[in-house]
């Protein structure tokens, strides 16, 4: 228990629900592509991945998603301006979110919502 919660069984039940959800996900990939190698085993993927969800935000449930989304779409737009470059490109918006959105891509939400509470006049959020 932790502060008087049990949490051993809800952890066991989030792990379960995890590793279900990633072999099923293995499972569809190797029916689709009818091919199983070591590539997806890379640490160029496992990188991008952790690249995706730092940039999303890694205290937040969509993060991964809005991580993900962001990353292909830029990706995409600077391969097409520069098809050498693009990764430097992806780097360099890293250690912005990195330095300056301590919770990532998410907490633009966060800042917008108390923008715009504050131009209505409400009261301010933390």
């Amino acid at each position: 228990t932790l502060i008087g919660v049990a949490v051993a069984l809800p952890m066991v039940a989030i792990y379960t629900i995890s590793a279900a959800m990633a072999g099923s996900a293995g499972a569809l990939q190797a029916h689709a592509t009818r091919f199983v190698g070591l590539s997806v085993l890379s640490l160029l993927t496992s990188g991008i991945v952790a690249v995706m969800l730092v940039l999303g935000g890694t205290k937040r449930i969509y993060g991964a998603f809005v991580g993900a989304a962001f990353y292909y779409v830029v990706q995409d737009a600077a391969a097409k301006v520069s098809p050498f470059f693009w990764e430097m490109v992806i780097g360099i918006i890293l250690i912005c979110v990195v330095l300056f959105l301590e919770g990532g891509l998410m907490s633009l939400f966060d800042l917008a919502k108390s923008l715009y509470a504050r131009l209505r006049g409400g009261s301010r959020t933390p």
